[in-house]
């Protein structure tokens, strides 16, 4: 009856045991990390564990933990690959842009957005269409919303130029664009054959101060991991040697923007400090255009968990500085940012006079371009010319680079000059995908709200969720399997000793049958000879 008992216990040793198994059931870790694992209470919790492990328990789950962390390792990269396979996955705005200008265009005109609605292909983004009557179109796409708070990186360099602007209007021509670094800034030279003398306020704005390579990589003061206070990394930039004239030389990088923003404060008189630059933007920026929230500076990789690979604080350093990044530490929402691009073109938070200088191209006398940003490498994410903190367009050029018609250099030359593109589009667009632009000749303005970054986290959690289940189902069909086999061997081993002992008990019944016949045929002889005896001799057997 033991064999068709639907609990089946563990067998003696019959089955081998796997490798989890056989490391977990090691002398050592049996004697010496086990029981600190298992025989330990806390909070009254009971050792289930304890009890699952001494019945063989103890190798499926290192098996499914095994397959877990293999399975995950799998999924992860596909996941991430289907993220974005493309370069264009991670900065798709640009591209976006030139495709539906055309729909977007008409679309302004005759009220139907049905066309723009299909061509927004993104799977998870949001978009905002809008001109000087308010928002025209608005779509969201997956977990993207256009009310979420995203790490915006490389736009928050608009904002910046866009506060020092709002700054030189608020002390009406104490702070001006063709301003000295060094009327500001103690520390900076005021050596006239010096070329970092000659070095203003457009200069930083525009990215042509003209530090040298050498220098300025030796500065570090402006990252999360090397961070200084403010007037002292202002101070460290200042002994930068500058080389050729200012304005002849491009560099992208958020160094200018640090020495930029100071002059802004030294011009309002107030500290170099985080909170002043955040009131700063709060009043100048924010609430001229009907923004509720404060300015955030949480940093640029603010989106990951402090855990997460590559990006997490753990393994890249922390995100957050003493002072600002005035770069690309800013978190905004989508809609923030499209009030500040409607107040911008078409409301009164510039006088038109200062909206044409922070638009207009500041990059006409660069003859080297340096650095890993910039023309013509980046001609298709619309990277042509600097203005002051965002970039201008050229579209045509940047259509024949992306159809393969023409390389960037020759499509530069050919397509972009000596006038001025059309359509001019002023626009920015951040590491993470955020992408924002003004069309100053079609008079219509749009924000991409779009993060590779957050797609790169979701897919992590989706990929780990996945390996998960799939883990615990392989887990729960091993042990079944592993528990009929189990029973199959312990039904055969039980029917093979039921066999044993029946065959046992039948020849020990047939030995008895055959003493108890010997025993009654001497009893019978005996009575036999008894009675003989006693015929024969007429005596008993006491006799």
């Amino acid at each position: 009856s033991s064999f068709r008992s639907p609990r089946c216990p563990p067998t003696s040793g019959a089955r081998p045991a796997h490798w989890p198994q056989r490391f977990l059931r090691a002398p050592v870790v049996q004697g010496a990390v086990l029981p600190q694992l298992l025989r330990r209470r806390r909070g009254g919790v009971s050792l289930g564990l304890a009890r699952m492990w001494r019945r063989g328990l103890g190798g499926c789950c290192g098996c499914c933990c095994c397959f877990h962390v293999t399975l995950w390792a799998v999924c992860l990269p596909i996941g991430w690959y289907l993220t974005f396979p493309t370069r264009w996955s991670r900065g798709p705005g640009d591209q976006l842009r030139r495709k539906l200008d055309e729909n977007i265009v008409a679309s302004l005109v005759s009220g139907d957005w049905s066309k723009v609605d299909d061509g927004f292909d993104l799977l998870n983004a949001g978009l905002i269409i809008g001109d000087a009557s308010g928002v025209k179109f608005e779509a969201d796409r997956g977990w993207i919303s256009l009310d979420g708070e995203y790490a915006i990186a490389s736009e928050t360099k608009m904002i910046t130029s866009l506060t020092i602007y709002k700054v030189i209007e608020k002390t009406a021509g104490r702070l001006r664009p063709e301003s000295r670094v060094n009327e500001f800034i103690d520390s900076w030279s005021k050596n006239e054959s010096d070329m970092s003398c000659h070095v203003t306020l457009a200069h930083l704005l525009s990215f042509t101060t003209g530090f040298s390579k050498i220098g300025i990589d030796r500065v570090n003061c402006y990252t999360p991991r090397h961070a200084t206070t403010w007037a002292a990394c202002v101070d460290e930039l200042a002994g930068v040697r500058v080389v050729g004239e200012p304005g002849t030389s491009f560099r992208y990088g958020a160094f200018h923007l640090v020495v930029a923003a100071a002059m802004a404060l030294r011009a309002l008189g107030r500290p170099l400090e985080t909170a002043s630059w955040e009131a700063t933007v709060d009043e100048l920026v924010f609430q001229p255009a009907g923004i509720v929230a404060r300015p955030n500076f949480a940093g640029c990789r603010s989106d990951f968990p402090m855990f997460f690979p590559l990006w997490g604080e753990w393994s890249k350093g922390p995100s957050y500085m003493d002072f600002p990044d005035f770069a690309s530490g800013m978190r905004m929402t989508g809609r923030e940012y499209q009030r500040i691009l409607a107040h911008l073109q078409f409301g009164s938070l510039l006088p038109p006079d200062l909206l044409a200088q922070l638009t207009a191209d500041h990059t006409t006398q660069v003859t080297h371009w340096q650095g890993k940003v910039g023309p013509p490498a980046d001609l298709e994410f619309g990277t042509w010319h600097y203005a002051q903190g965002c970039w201008l367009a050229c579209d045509a050029a940047s259509d024949a680079v992306e159809a393969g018609l023409l390389t960037a250099k020759v499509a530069e030359r050919e397509l972009c000059g000596p006038t001025a593109p059309v359509p001019k589009v002023v626009h920015s667009v951040g590491f993470w995908g955020f992408y924002a632009w003004m069309d100053m000749t079609n008079q219509y303005y749009g924000v991409l709200v779009y993060s590779w970054a957050v797609d790169m986290i979701r897919t992590t959690w989706i990929s780990i969720w996945i390996s998960l289940f799939m883990s615990l189902l392989a887990c729960c069909g091993c042990l079944n399997y592993d528990r009929s086999r189990c029973c199959r061997d312990d039904a055969s081993l039980s029917y093979h000793d039921a066999s044993s002992s029946a065959s046992s008990s039948a020849a020990s019944d047939n030995g008895d049958d055959d003493d108890d016949d010997e025993e009654s045929d001497d009893e019978d002889g005996v009575g036999r000879g008894g009675s003989g005896a006693e015929r024969r001799g007429g005596s008993s057997p006491s006799r």
